[in-house]
């Protein structure tokens, strides 16, 4: 198997121009082998242009002059509205889920209802459950280093999330004997 490189690339033109050539001549390879599997495997009409701009010269895909025209005369032949409607504006998406980010994360409204006293208390209590996922995490990041699993890695009456379900549930961490419940040892 040959390696491939997983770091990330850097989005800029490649400067040396034989490396460029041939990475162009790859990726554009790539593009129509996709674009064929694409067509095959969801059974639809599809074209590709390339430009090459050293050589000036175009290239499509199809091959075929006639399935590429047919294609391109079935684009225009949709109304510009039509085609706009499928058109995706990267922008506006962008920003509808920066809004809707925002206002999952903003000021909950029914909040102004509460008193100096509750909005105190549940700042408390939020900030005692923050600190209890942070404690998790930190958990599970030194079981990661260990590369330990969590189950294997201490008792089951050491697990914050038993000791909570304890406090919660007065049987829970206990086996039943077949009379009351008795703790585990």
């Amino acid at each position: 198997m040959g390696g491939r490189n997983v770091g990330k690339i850097s989005m800029q033109p490649i400067a040396n121009n034989k490396a460029r050539r041939v990475t162009f001549v790859k990726r554009k390879n790539g593009l129509k082998k996709k674009l064929h599997e694409l067509t095959t495997l969801c059974d639809i009409e599809a074209c590709m242009i390339c430009f090459d701009g050293d050589d000036g010269t175009v290239e499509t895909w199809p091959e075929d002059q006639r399935k590429f025209n047919g294609v391109i005369q079935k684009y225009k032949r949709v109304g510009r509205i039509e085609r706009e409607k499928n058109c995706v504006d990267v922008d506006s998406q962008l920003e509808a889920r920066k809004k809707k980010l925002e206002d999952s994360c903003g000021w909950d409204q029914r909040l102004d209802d509460l008193s100096k006293e509750s909005l105190s208390e549940l700042g408390c209590s939020l900030d005692c459950q923050l600190e209890k996922v942070r404690e998790r995490v930190h958990q599970l990041n030194n079981l990661t280093k260990m590369n330990v699993c969590p189950f294997l890695s201490f008792r089951v009456g050491d697990n914050p999330i038993v000791k909570m379900g304890a406090m919660l549930n007065p049987c829970a961490g206990r086996t039943w004997t077949g009379g009351s419940p008795t703790p585990h040892p």
